[in-house]
């Protein structure tokens, strides 16, 4: 069956699937899946109108292309998953009814773990040698199958600063996991999860590892505000070939449509005499302004609300860098931090503990 594959959508299907629409209408397919993901984005936590429309959207969106006799297959991603566990992350919608409604929401687009397309296991970030398929894998999560989830979602591995050497089907690291370890009895997967520049294809020796999360953007500090880091691209499977297929993303019409719905910080506080500028993640101290990038200032910030008080390594990992794609250690990011915010100084205590005092 003629199918189209999209990444990761995060709170932008609103924007993205109208132009999958397009390419369903030219195309002739009559089968999409989305690999999930279907929730949280940078600074939107408190965007609570923008998950309640996004996921309305979603749900009419399938019902629409079933009228036109295409089939949607939505999967679950490690964003989603914590709205039907109940367990609140630092990245989750920040309200406690919102958060439950948007459990709510999620259940009623019939998600799945997998979905086996052909020769291909598509899946949100893959099946490294740690797991191994289960049948309720394929069937719809409803209420009954919730506990099932989670060891999936609490495996996290490594390479996203997890205690497991690898991580689940839904957190599994594309570049340093799924790449490096596949699971031997599926050899061949399409997945999500892992940001690229476009879609990406790994071949080594018989696997063929197809990364396709290509719509992943950051906040920055000035117009037009965000930056797209992927391509834009969503991947058409056809008689066993696929086919990468470009969207109009990289524009201005893509830009205009973010402003629209997505929340931007332009808060500005004083906390023990340091002036935080929250949209140009700046810092001001003795009239003298430091810029830092947006991992470096949500430390900074945590640091200074915590003043004197000595923090682990792996609490300023679960309250701060799990919402970031890992790039650095802790020490490196503190060590170019101190570097820019001179005299001020966070001190590193031991290999797993940091304060900062004035």
């Amino acid at each position: 069956m003629k199918t189209i594959l999209v990444g990761d959508l995060h709170l932008k299907a609103q924007i993205i699937l109208p132009m999958v629409e397009q390419k369903v209408k030219e195309l002739g397919i009559k089968r999409v899946i989305l690999l999930g993901d279907f929730t949280d984005a940078y600074e939107q936590e408190r965007n609570f109108d923008l998950y309640m429309n996004e996921l309305d959207y979603l749900f009419l969106w399938k019902s629409k292309m079933k009228v036109f006799g295409v089939e949607v297959i939505n999967l679950l991603g490690n964003h989603d998953v914590s709205y039907l566990t109940v367990t609140p992350r630092s990245y989750s919608l920040q309200s406690a009814d919102g958060f439950l409604s948007v459990g709510r929401k999620l259940l009623k687009l019939n998600l799945q773990i997998a979905f086996q397309l052909d020769d291909y296991l598509v899946s949100h970030a893959g099946y490294t040698q740690d797991f191994d398929l289960e049948d309720w894998h394929f069937e719809t999560i409803t209420e009954n199958l919730i506990d099932n989830l989670d060891n999936l979602e609490d495996h996290v591995g490594k390479a996203r600063d997890g205690e497991y050497f690898l991580g689940s089907p839904l957190w599994a690291d594309f570049d340093h996991e799924l790449s490096c370890l596949p699971n031997p009895k599926y050899q061949k997967q399409i997945v999500g999860h892992t940001p690229q520049t476009k879609i990406t294809t790994v071949h080594k020796g018989e696997f063929e590892l197809v990364g396709i999360d290509t719509f992943t953007i950051i906040p920055i500090k000035r117009k037009p505000f965000f930056k797209e880091i992927g391509s834009g691209e969503i991947l058409l499977y056809e008689d066993g070939m696929l086919i990468p297929i470009q969207l109009d993303w990289q524009n201005d019409k893509v830009f205009e449509k973010l402003n629209e719905t997505f929340e931007r910080s332009r808060r500005i506080a004083t906390l023990h005499g340091i002036i935080l500028d929250f949209e140009k993640w700046s810092i001001t101290v003795d009239d003298k302004e430091v810029f830092l990038t947006n991992k470096e200032f949500d430390i900074f910030v945590y640091l200074l609300e915590h003043e004197s008080k000595k923090l682990s390594t792996s609490e300023i990992k679960s309250k701060i860098l799990v919402r970031y794609e890992k790039n650095a250690t802790l020490t490196e990011i503190i060590d170019d931090l101190n570097t820019k915010i001179q005299p001020l100084e966070i001190r590193k205590l031991s290999d797993d503990e940091f304060i900062f005092e004035r």
